[in-house]
């Protein structure tokens, strides 16, 4: 049998068929029984593109296979990175009393912070 994505359950909804007091049906009135509709969509759990970094995974000669996990924790992970680097370079830039993130912010913020020194140098 075909599983069924949580979508797909949100939208499926049954007809019944409502008879009178005595439990009679005459076929008559239909009642739309549907499953609840959430007021509040869930935020999407990632913000890039997977199809993007699945590509950018697959240009390196030593991935023949990506799964859908790997993919997933590797694109949260850049996600995680990004947001990061940009707060600390906004930290940067408002300590100059800036509203304009520039690179010389970002190079700040690379050398300012131990966990982002990897990336010296990436933004010559």
């Amino acid at each position: 049998m075909e599983e069924l994505n949580n979508e797909q359950e949100m939208e499926m909804s049954l007809d019944v068929d409502v008879g009178d007091a005595d439990g009679n049906s005459d076929g008559g009135e239909m009642v739309d029984i549907s499953t609840p509709d959430f007021e509040e969509v869930p935020e999407k759990l990632l913000r890039l593109p997977i199809s993007r970094i699945k590509k950018l995974m697959k240009t390196d000669p030593d991935v023949c296979l990506a799964s859908r996990e790997a993919v997933f924790l590797i694109t949260k992970a850049t996600e995680l990175l990004l947001d990061s680097l940009a707060k600390e370079a906004y930290t940067y830039t408002a300590g100059e009393n800036k509203k304009t993130v520039m690179k010389k912010h970002l190079e700040a913020a690379i050398s300012g912070v131990d966990a982002l020194v990897f990336l010296e140098g990436t933004l010559d």
